[in-house]
């Protein structure tokens, strides 16, 4: 309970603290040897919890993709997605549970979820996959809500769209939105399958004349590409390669 010491104080002691553990010989630093450690090493979001792109979101091991609403923020939470619109009073949130067999979508929504009563239900086809959407009044983060609730099978997963905002109506004013959202819901194609893998560091010899502006051009997996790069290469804020560096990029 006593008081900390001022950094003035602070400092001497950890320097005094760290010379006993001075190696008595010299340290040997080998950077190429550490850097080719590098090679391969996986870089920002894993891809066993699917990756986010833009407005887009693939998830490689449930094989799906879908498209939030354009110019909301995803944040990709272990079990759930959750977009927010700029305003920060609108949501959309999805999560993946088992299917049950012969379980229809709309029954799901009503047995598993415990949702009912279901306004406005109707039947809701994403990619020929069937689904059933509809608006209760439920617990949200908002508070008790309107929400709209939506369920699409696909790959023996039951995936939940939750449409929600933080005014109390039943007047859902993005409503058209959480519907494109769950519609939005398919099989990853061959093409997708790539941008849900994890962006990974490779290692180049900078050319002459490279700059991390160019560089960066070929980095779509990270926001901020060229600052990043001088930020993992030791060139942070301004720096440029020499010919010849032995460069970290992300693809």
């Amino acid at each position: 309970f006593a008081s900390p010491p001022s950094a003035d104080q602070r400092l001497p002691q950890v320097v005094r603290e760290a010379e006993r553990f001075r190696s008595p010989s010299a340290v040997t630093l080998e950077r190429s040897a550490y850097l080719q450690k590098m090679q391969g090493l996986a870089f920002g979001a894993s891809e066993q919890q699917g990756i986010v792109r833009g407005r887009n979101f693939y998830h490689k091991g449930l094989g799906v993709g879908v498209a939030f609403p354009e110019g909301w923020r995803l944040d990709n939470q272990p079990d759930r997605v959750v977009a927010l619109n700029p305003a920060k009073d609108t949501l959309v949130l999805l999560a993946a549970r088992d299917a049950k067999t012969g379980v229809s979508p709309q029954a799901f929504i009503r047995d598993e979820l415990k949702i009912s009563p279901l306004q406005q239900g109707r039947a809701l086809s994403a990619a020929s996959r069937s689904g059933y959407t509809g608006i209760a009044r439920m617990n949200s983060p908002f508070g008790a809500r309107h929400t709209r609730v939506s369920v699409i099978y696909l790959h023996n997963k039951a995936f939940v769209f939750f449409g929600t905002q933080q005014a109390d109506s039943a007047d859902l004013r993005h409503d058209q939105d959480f519907l494109n959202t769950a519609a939005s819901l398919h099989a990853l194609t061959p093409k997708e399958a790539a941008l849900a893998r994890s962006a990974r560091l490779h290692l180049v010899k900078a050319r002459p004349g490279d700059t991390f502006a160019r560089l960066a051009r070929d980095v779509t997996a990270v926001d901020n590409a060229e600052s990043m790069l001088r930020l993992i290469n030791d060139k942070y804020p301004r720096g440029e390669p020499a010919s010849g560096d032995i460069l970290k990029i992300i693809r």
